[in-house]
């Protein structure tokens, strides 16, 4: 027995009747007119449809109509078509398990049909019979021949009118417009191929006429701008696809609204593959900001499960880790392409003078003990490691630049590489400005390179390649929390993939026994860096990498001599990712050209 929550009585058990279970399922599936929306172009795609027309009044809520040129129903199928679990869609269970159509369980028209007044005119066109069919609230009022037409026309009239309940919490007409509009977009993304249209209280709102996956991308969001910022990565897997149409660094976002994904043409939310995305983009997409891409995966249907959400936003993967790895290789390949493509002036890297690989560098530059005298006394201060000339370098001559207006930090170079090999581009180093940027000139274009971002990012790179473990004379002694101790109990495996070897010797007491090369120099980092991965579990690699980087590198004020800024810049220009760990740009760039703007010259 349950009580009342009126008179705190209780009442027996009972099945509920038919039209009150219907009405309640009906509110699972269409909760606003957007739903109405979304469930009709369903139907209308599912019909093989290239042309699709949606017209609203007052915001859905007095009047939905979508028209399409789809096959159509004939009359038997229309007399069928608004009831419970009616669908030509599947049959049996092993159809469930291999759906290939938009709708498939036989609840939308349904449930349409009982919280709302329906009309449905259909026909197949090649007899020119048609029929129209009418429900109000569930009940059949006729049906009966019509004009001729190919195709289906559905018009949902007085929406919720047998739900007052759900009808009083709808939103203003043009705040349920907006989210119509946006159902329609989701479609149109999916479907490039189909003509849509969208009218507003007898107004076209929105054309999008048949296109591509780019230029549909770009008429459903203008706000992108030019087709020229976009491109298409494609991969595979087994049993799957993927095609992501991406701005890549481009043009980011503060918020995710434009990182989507659609599985099967549906458009659904999937938290890993949009963790997918974002960690592809982590190298050019600072601290909140997101990037935007439109993620298209392709299953075979029998690797993925719709039928656990009555609008079919979710779905089960069976091989959601592989489709999450494809991902992250076949965008991070389109964003390494792009910014080297992008990064300088748009142009192809090398385009402007650049080379796109500068002389090899020796790790001297990265090995205090190899430090040469005289860049080892302008960093003596600060402990940076990066500057020293390699014997690549030799090969380079410096010479001191005259009137830059930056005393004896000018310098040019004029760099031929060992052996003989091609000169690369000559540079000419100015100065350093406000202690943290380098000045450089190259051909008509001046660079300004920041210094600490720049070493950074080299930094980084480093660490991330050179994992070869070296014993620890003395090891390094690490005291944690007990949240610290927590995580790094749980990330064992992937702390010691950092390149680094942890030994609990004591509860709250940890040890640094081994560490990669590259971390030799970098001792006290090690230690604060694997303290802030605890606080970030979710990214330890990256963030363990970038924290390294980021102490270890010079900083705002450390001194270079002429000889450690230009070592340093051609490693920089020859970096095929040019942004520091944490995304941002490391250097801004002015042409000759726009000097000249500036100061009124032509």
């Amino acid at each position: 027995m349950e009580p009342s929550p009126a008179h705190g009585a209780f009442r027996p058990i009972r099945r509920l009747r038919e039209q009150v279970a219907r009405k309640i399922a009906a509110g699972e599936v269409i909760d606003r007119p957007y739903s109405v929306v979304r469930e009709l172009i369903d139907n209308a795609l599912d019909a093989r449809a290239d042309s699709v027309d949606v017209w609203l009044e007052d915001g859905g809520r007095s009047r939905i109509q979508v028209v399409d040129n789809g096959i159509g129903m004939d009359d038997a199928d229309l007399q069928l078509c608004f009831l419970p679990y009616a669908t030509s869609k599947i049959e049996n269970e092993y159809d469930l398990e291999n759906v290939t159509s938009l709708g498939f369980r036989g609840e939308a028209l349904s449930s349409i049909a009982t919280v709302a007044r329906l009309e449905i005119s259909s026909g197949r066109g090649n007899d020119g019979a048609a029929h129209r069919l009418v429900v109000h609230a569930g009940r059949q009022i006729s049906f009966q021949p019509c004009e001729a037409i190919t195709g289906t026309s559905v018009t949902v009239n007085d929406l919720f009118y047998s739900l007052p309940a759900r009808r009083k919490f709808l939103k203003r007409a043009s705040a349920e417009t907006t989210m119509c509009r946006n159902a329609v977009v989701d479609k149109a993304v999916a479907f490039p191929a189909v003509l849509f249209r969208l009218f507003v209280d007898g107004e076209l709102r929105l054309f999008l006429p048949p296109s591509d996956a780019e230029q549909r991308v770009l008429a459903c969001y203008p706000e992108l701008g030019a087709r020229s910022l976009l491109s298409t990565a494609k991969g595979s897997g087994d049993g799957f696809s993927i095609e992501a149409v991406t701005a890549g660094s481009a043009l980011l976002r503060r918020d995710r609204r434009l990182m989507q994904v659609f599985v099967n043409r549906r458009r659904v939310w999937e938290f890993a593959l949009v963790q997918a995305m974002q960690y592809a983009f982590e190298a050019v997409a600072p601290g909140g900001s997101y990037p935007i891409c439109f993620l298209f995966v392709r299953c075979e249907p029998q690797l993925v499960d719709f039928n656990i959400h009555p609008a079919k936003r979710e779905v089960r993967f069976q091989n959601l880790a592989h489709i999450h790895r494809r991902t992250v290789e076949t965008l991070s390949g389109i964003v390494r392409a792009a910014t080297v493509r992008n990064a300088i002036t748009g142009q192809a890297s090398g385009s402007d003078g650049i080379p796109e690989r500068a002389p090899s560098l020796d790790h001297a530059l990265f090995d205090r003990g190899a430090q040469s005298g005289s860049a080892r006394r302008a960093v003596a201060d600060v402990g940076v490691d990066v500057i020293a000339e390699s014997p690549a370098a030799s090969h380079c001559t410096v010479s001191t630049a005259t009137g830059t207006g930056f005393g004896s930090d000018g310098a040019h170079v004029n760099g031929t590489a060992a052996g003989g090999a091609a000169p690369t581009p000559a540079i000419t180093y100015i100065g350093r400005l406000f202690g943290l940027f380098l000045l450089v000139s190259r051909g008509d274009r001046l660079y300004i390179v920041d210094q600490h971002a720049a070493h950074e990012r080299l930094l980084y790179d480093r660490f991330r390649a050179d994992r070869t473990l070296q014993e620890l004379l003395v090891p390094l002694v690490v005291e944690v929390s007990e949240q610290e101790e927590q995580v790094l109990l749980t990330r064992e495996q992937e702390v010691a993939e950092l390149g680094i070897r942890l030994e609990r010797s004591a509860p709250g007491q940890w040890r640094i026994t081994a560490a990669a090369a590259a971390f030799l120099s970098h001792q006290d980092q090690i230690v604060e860096s694997l303290r802030e991965i605890t606080h970030h579990p979710e990214q330890i690699s990256r963030r363990f990498y970038a924290q390294m980087a980021c102490r270890a590198a010079i900083k705002q004020g450390d001194d270079l001599d002429p000889h450690a800024a230009v070592r340093l810049l051609h490693q920089v220009f020859a970096l095929p990712e040019p942004r520091c760990p944490h995304g941002r740009p490391l250097w801004a760039v002015l042409s000759r050209d726009q000097l000249c703007a500036m100061v009124g010259r032509s």
